[in-house]
């Protein structure tokens, strides 16, 4: 119960765009507090100048993809593997 408080709060300070609406509530959070930190984190920008954020979980092989469309912060989850 503890890590998931854990991750709950880590969400809430990191994941929370400009809106302010809850980072925990976020795809980003939501993720984050079921599989943990993620091995490694990829930012780069797709041909629409788009943030795209790629999250990679070595041990389970999973890869999560973000987008933030409107440049607020509020990254939504378009694909995973």
């Amino acid at each position: 119960m503890n890590e998931f408080y854990t991750r709950v709060d880590y969400c809430e300070m990191n994941f929370r765009p400009l809106s302010g609406n809850g980072g925990a509530k976020s795809d980003r959070g939501k993720t984050y507090i079921k599989f943990g930190p993620p091995d490694s984190i990829d930012r780069d920008t797709d041909n629409q100048d788009k943030v795209v954020e790629s999250w990679t979980y070595n041990k389970s092989q999973r890869k999560f993809v973000f987008i933030d469309k409107d440049g607020t912060g509020k990254f939504t989850f378009v694909n995973g593997q």
